[in-house]
């Protein structure tokens, strides 16, 4: 795409294309590494989601869990996306929930030994991928990542 849609643009544009080229090459690259980590999750029976609930889960290691609310704050997503994985992972034996040791009215989720056992098996190969991805960009894809992230 990057190549052909610079040719389209500078029949339409003057100036220098250097930056738009740039970040076409850094969405190129995105799109490989979202690839690699789509196997990756599918290798393992998981989903971009369902990854997210789980490495937050192991990531706070709380032994009475995380109330859903808070799961979906850490996660950037809703509540009710929050209950459907959360369902989903109920069900493959890697999630639980469990009454609030506060307020037994409400519900946490952690991680079951399955789903530390998931995160365990999986993180080693998502480093490979992530070091593999990095090291595959170019200088100025690389500085167009750290304006991304700071932005």
């Amino acid at each position: 795409m990057g190549a052909s849609f610079i040719r389209a643009a500078k029949k339409h544009a003057e100036g220098e294309l250097h930056e738009l080229d740039s970040v076409i090459a850094l969405l190129d690259a995105a799109d490989r590494i979202r690839g690699e980590f789509t196997e990756l999750y599918a290798k393992h029976d998981l989903a971009r989601g369902r990854f997210r609930i789980l490495i937050t889960l192991y990531d706070k290691a709380l032994n009475d869990g995380v109330a859903p609310t808070e799961l979906a704050e850490f996660c950037g997503i809703s509540r009710a996306t929050v209950t459907g994985i959360v369902d989903t992972l109920e069900e493959q034996g890697t999630v639980e929930r469990v009454a609030s040791a506060d307020d037994r009215r409400s519900i946490r989720v952690r991680l079951t030994d399955a789903g530390r056992a998931k995160i365990g098996a999986i993180l080693p190969e998502m480093i490979d991928v992530s070091r593999r991805a990095w090291g595959q960009l170019n200088h100025d894809e690389r500085l167009m990542h750290l304006w991304v992230r700071q932005a």
